[in-house]
């Protein structure tokens, strides 16, 4: 773990440390950076989870034919 030195809005340390129910400046800064992290995470997970279901109607015969018709078109 590091040492850092930052400035803080004090309004905004009271109020995570309500929402957060901590009670320390640094305990209240990692459990931030902790529900960031796994806010990140979590829609990293959705975003994948749209793509797979994107893909799976996805008609991949089609979007092959287009891609073979393309090259005969250029070759052509």
């Amino acid at each position: 773990m590091s040492r850092t030195v930052i400035d803080i809005d004090d309004e905004m340390l009271v109020r995570a440390q309500r929402a957060l129910r901590t009670t320390t400046k640094r305990d209240t800064v990692n459990a931030a950076l902790e529900l960031a992290a796994a806010i990140d995470a979590e829609r990293r997970a959705q975003l994948l989870g749209s793509f797979r279901d994107l893909l799976g109607r996805l008609d991949l015969d089609v979007i092959e034919q287009d891609e073979t018709d393309d090259h005969k078109d250029r070759a052509a």
